[in-house]
């Protein structure tokens, strides 16, 4: 009942007001004057917009700590808000408005400092106002740590080419980026953000030095690794020419090399012809007693000519390891004298020294090897050891483990540390697994490996962390369904005459089942003890009646049993004493003759649940019987020409149930023709590798004609009718050779080689 404004000819129809109170109803009347009357007007209403309600943190939780320096804001709009203020800020006396009206309920603050206390609030915004949020706060994490203690030791010299690199992680690290490569100033990222702490570069180059940097990842950012190096050994280098060319081994050659597959092991080797060798450099720095390994023949060297291994210094002045003409591959090694010793110009030759084509020196599988000088400091790698493969158990009474497999130049042996629950230390040992057995059930064991060379100094790595394993608790219970019960469907049900099958259900135990069926009729004809959990029982009488149950146990060592299921039963097939039909058996196709010497003939196949046999008898003319058959086809050979013979046949089934016998019939064999076969043409020409063979029939072009040993000839009437045989042939033919033909005919003739 407040008026607040008295009549204005010129006054807009507009009024504004003060800023209200939140969820509160007002109530307004205009009343109009137009200069004479005032024309009271109604009372209108309205209420205003209540505050928005406080936002609620998300994430980070309030109090929180370690928070990644990179996170996100997160929070809960209140109840109204259509917008929000964002205070952030290290000074809770004094928080910055750092977003001011933002529609989403998230805030990217950039990178935060580390280890810093953060302080934020959330004012949310809405027609009803603007509702101050609570304070809250969070600590960043540290930057992580450096990653230390790396292997190979950061400058270990004759380091294997196939090492693992290893580290340990610094703190606060929850990844690592893997740098690796031969140049220090330029390193390639070659693992980002991996898990473990270890990284495989693959097999390295033989005396060379790598590079490698571990940046540590986490929640408060990256920290930039030391830059480690390491040298691989020089020695041993060696080459099997399984690449297929001599490139890739760093081979120079001169005069006829190439690579060949006729090799002394794998693939491939190298082939010297007429005057020609092959050259390789190794530095031998770091060794001494330099020996060269090597696989070497030769072929069609005349007298004065060889193969010379020859090994120096410089390339200049050779020093002979070996002359030969041996033409069988042998595997050599040869010792160098003391100046190949510690020596980077070492080299090694291999020489012919031939004047004629086809006068080869072939050679495979080299190896430069050397004893390292010096004493051995230098740990097996990784140093300290890690997990493979924890301790796991592998029973009631044992523990198997497995430690990465370490390298070293001079051989490594593991040793495997019981540190709690009383089980035993390996000792030192070749192989990087151990199984500890002999212990006790459901108790923890903790264990521990490390790893050490076979140098005379037996230098030792650190060791590993430890890892514990629980071993099995005693297993007490059967497999299930317990009793035992018969499959759906899986009953005992007869198969035959003589069988009945059945399969049980499909029990279920963590260490495995068996299952044994049980005749309660006759205790022979029990499965015993299998895998299966179906039983098929053989060798049972026709059309009787047999009764089994079944059980299971687990492969524990207590193997403990089901119990028994429910007998049940089932009647073998009554005996078969039907014979196949037809019956009597009838002639699918008679008699007939296929030449001068045989006669061929089908029955009508014949049909019987257990399967059929047939019987071709000969009743007349001296043939032969056929026997009893799974084929209804016959062919009666070595009979006389122009012969007439007859035959029956019949058929039984598997129970020997007998069909009457069929109709006899006749064929009579063909007249009896004789084949020449001549060998015109046998020779071998040395220098192309071909072989020629031609040879003529008496019976022109309707035989088929072969070169034993070799393949079919082709038939030419218009090249005087001669069959041919003409093809290159890798292995080079013997003294004589012969031709046969389908038709019976044969010669054999020398083979000239020229």
């Amino acid at each position: 009942n407040v008026y607040v404004v008295e009549g204005d000819v010129t006054i807009e129809p507009t009024y504004i007001l003060d800023v209200l109170a939140p969820a509160t109803t007002y109530y307004w009347q205009i009343d109009e004057f137009d200069g004479t009357t005032t024309h009271t007007g109604d009372v209108w209403s309205f209420t205003t917009a209540a505050l928005p309600g406080q936002a609620s943190y998300l994430n980070p939780g309030n109090g929180a700590t370690g928070l990644a320096v990179d996170a996100d804001l997160n929070w809960t709009a209140g109840d109204g808000a259509e917008s929000h203020d964002v205070y952030l800020g290290t000074d809770l006396a004094n928080l910055p408005l750092v977003s001011e009206g933002q529609s989403e309920t998230t805030y990217d603050p950039g990178i935060l400092v580390n280890e810093e206390i953060y302080y934020w609030r959330i004012d949310e915004v809405g027609p009803g106002g603007t509702t101050s949020g609570d304070v809250w706060s969070f600590t960043t994490a540290p930057l992580p740590s450096q990653a230390s203690n790396p292997s190979p030791a950061d400058g270990a010299i004759r380091v294997n080419v196939d090492t693992v690199l290893s580290w340990t992680a610094g703190s606060d690290t929850t990844s690592h980026n893997v740098y690796f490569g031969t140049d220090s100033a330029s390193l390639p990222l070659v693992s980002e953000e991996q898990m473990a702490n270890t990284y495989s570069p693959g097999t390295l180059e033989l005396g060379t030095t790598y590079y490698w940097q571990i940046d540590e990842i986490g929640p408060g950012g990256i920290t930039t690794g030391a830059v480690w190096s390491f040298t691989t050994a020089a020695l041993p280098w060696s080459d099997d020419f399984e690449s297929g060319d001599l490139a890739t081994g760093g081979w120079v050659t001169s005069g006829q090399v190439q690579v060949t597959d006729d090799a002394f092991a794998g693939s491939y080797a190298v082939r010297t012809n007429r005057a020609a060798w092959i050259e390789k450099a190794v530095s031998t720095i770091g060794f001494t007693s330099i020996q060269v390994k090597y696989a070497r023949k030769t072929f069609g060297m005349d007298s004065g000519e060889y193969l010379y291994v020859e090994w120096s210094t410089d390339g200049s002045n050779w020093n002979n390891l070996e002359t030969t003409q041996a033409t069988e591959w042998s595997l050599e090694t040869k010792t160098c004298g003391t100046g190949a010793n510690e020596n980077p110009g070492f080299r090694v030759r291999f020489r012919s020294n031939s004047n004629k084509n086809r006068e080869y020196a072939y050679v495979d599988d080299v190896e430069i090897a050397g004893i390292p000088s010096g004493p051995d400091n230098e740990p097996p790698a990784p140093d300290p050891m890690y997990w493979a493969q924890p301790p796991t158990a592998t029973g009631e009474n044992s523990i198997i483990m497995t430690a990465t497999t370490a390298s070293d130049y001079s051989g490594v042996e593991y040793y495997f540390d019981c540190t709690a629950g009383g089980g035993n230390d390996s000792g030192w040992q070749d192989s990087p697994t151990y199984e500890d057995a002999g212990l006790q059930s459901g108790t923890i064991y903790t264990y521990r490996v490390k790893a050490r060379d076979k140098s005379p100094n037996y230098n030792e790595t650190g060791l590993s962390d430890e890892a514990s394993a629980t071993t099995d608790v005693p297993d007490t219970t059967a497999p299930t369904p317990d009793p035992m019960t018969w499959a759906e469907g899986g009953a005992p049900q007869a198969t035959g005459e003589n069988s009945i099958a059945m399969t049980a259900t499909i029990a279920s135990d963590p260490s495995g089942v068996e299952y044994y069926f049980a005749c309660t009729t006759d205790v022979a004809h029990d499965s015993g003890w299998q895998d299966s959990p179906t039983y098929e029982d053989t060798g049972l009488s026709a059309g009787t009646q047999y009764t089994y149950r079944v059980k299971a146990q687990d492969k524990s060592p207590a193997q403990n049993e089901t119990g028994w299921s429910e007998a049940a039963s089932a009647t073998t097939d009554p005996p078969d004493t039907t014979p196949p039909s037809p019956d009597p058996m009838t002639w699918a196709i008679v008699p007939y003759a296929t030449g001068s010497s045989s006669i061929a003939m089908t029955a009508t196949t014949a049909d019987d649940p257990s399967g059929v046999e047939y019987y071709f008898t000969c009743t007349a003319g001296g043939g032969n019987d056929s026997g009893w058959q799974d084929s209804p086809n016959y062919e009666d050979t070595g009979l006389s020409p122009e012969t007439p013979y007859t035959y029956t046949v019949k058929a039984r089934d598997t129970n020997y149930n007998e069909t009457g016998v069929s109709t006899g019939e006749s064929a009579t064999t063909d007249i009896q023709t004789t084949e020449v076969v001549t060998i015109v043409r046998a020779d071998y020409s040395i220098r192309r590798q071909v072989f020629t063979v031609q040879a003529t029939s008496s019976q022109g072009g309707t035989a088929e004609l072969w070169v034993e040993g070799y393949g079919t000839m082709t038939y030419d009437a218009e090249e005087d009718q001669y069959y041919t045989f003409r093809e290159t042939v890798a292995t080079v033919p013997g003294e004589t050779v012969t031709v046969t033909s389908s038709l019976g005919g044969s010669d054999t003739a020398p083979v000239t080689h020229k």
